[in-house]
């Protein structure tokens, strides 16, 4: 079966002639952009049909700039994660211990910046200015180390992506609670902090600064999905794995680096949570399960492998981010939160079935 090459892009539109060659109006112009990309497209119309339901029935709190911001300053998280969990699942993977490398990481940007910067600590060798930095490279090591974890795994020891990443899932959150004592690690002097400035601060009045880092996230992850071999080598790692050996194409390394890089991502999102709520909870990460897989397959992201869209992921994060938002803004509590994933997941996941036929 044909699998699009969901990341391609092109500026011709219509039949054309180049260098003798005959460009067919299906494989080239916009007719052929879109055909290439639908399920980008999809994740759009889908965004714009709940944006567009949301603007009538949320008593007026999408009409409001600030509801934008207060969306903006968390979506970075779910934008970190969604986004770099398309490599795992185009090559036909999954990896269920990114909601533990968040509270790992977490937990070590926490405790190395309250060790550094508490006043009710012997001063340390890291300044509480430099404190944040280290701990974000300490925290993007240990997040390295579970996607190094999950490799291992999966690729030495031949255990099936899900139970392995469920595995290290439960390891890694029962290590965080035994070392953090199932205990919180408060940082309020956080705002008063150059990192903080910088991550967590404002550009153009009230924008946050964290969605354009997670916007430069998006657009590093694209160029190495789209554009680089790395990208090319997952899909067709995810699409025939026996013939992507034939072609020379070193397949464990394309896949660990997919476990690697989706846990780096998560620990910087890890950070960025201790950031924005200048504190560490022993279960930080944890209520990010549902709403990124959700997030991915809204997306455009199905789990068949060969076939992905960082576009899409990006479009699947905002589409979720404005749905969490919306429940709360049409009066009903949290709890139906799940049901309302569960829906646009069945959903979604239906209509890219009806795009395949």
């Amino acid at each position: 079966m044909e699998k699009p090459q969901t990341e391609a892009l092109t500026s011709e539109t219509g039949p054309s002639e180049v260098a003798g060659l005959v460009v067919h109006p299906l494989t080239d112009g916009w007719r052929g952009f879109l055909r290439r990309n639908r399920n980008s497209v999809g994740a759009l119309i889908m965004l714009i049909f709940f944006w567009t339901v949301l603007l009538f029935t949320s008593k007026g709190v999408f009409l409001r700039p600030v509801a934008y911001t207060a969306i903006f300053t968390t979506l970075p998280i779910t934008i970190f994660l969604v986004v770099a969990v398309v490599f795992t699942v185009t090559n036909g993977s999954i990896d269920l211990s990114y909601v533990s490398s968040i509270g790992l990481g977490a937990f070590a940007f926490a405790a190395i910046t309250n060790r550094a910067g508490n006043p009710n600590f012997v001063p340390w060798f890291i300044s509480p200015e430099g404190g944040p930095w280290v701990g974000l490279l300490v925290a993007m090591m240990c997040g390295a180390m579970v996607g190094l974890l999950n490799s291992v795994l999966v690729l030495r020891y031949q255990l099936t992506s899900f139970i392995a990443t469920l595995g290290v899932n439960f390891f890694v959150r029962g290590v965080i609670n035994i070392v953090s004592e199932t205990k919180g690690i408060p940082i309020p002097w956080m705002a008063d902090l150059a990192f903080y400035r910088v991550c967590c601060g404002t550009t153009f009045g009230t924008f946050p600064n964290q969605m354009l880092w997670a916007l430069l996230f998006f657009c590093v992850t694209w160029v190495l999905f789209s554009k680089h071999k790395i990208g090319k080598h997952t899909r067709i790692v995810g699409d025939n794995e026996e013939s992507a050996r034939e072609m020379g194409i070193p397949v464990n390394r394309v896949r660990a680096f997919s476990y690697i890089y989706t846990g780096v991502a998560a620990s910087v999102a890890g950070v960025l949570f201790v950031a924005i709520m200048r504190t560490f909870w022993p279960d930080t990460g944890s209520s990010y399960l549902l709403s990124v897989l959700t997030a991915v397959f809204v997306g455009g992201n199905p789990l068949v492998g060969g076939m992905g869209t960082v576009a899409g992921a990006l479009i699947g994060s905002v589409t979720v981010a404005f749905i969490e938002t919306g429940i709360i803004a049409m009066g009903f509590v949290d709890v139906y939160t799940a049901f309302v994933y569960g829906v646009v997941l069945i959903v979604s996941l239906l209509g890219f079935r009806g795009s395949k036929r």
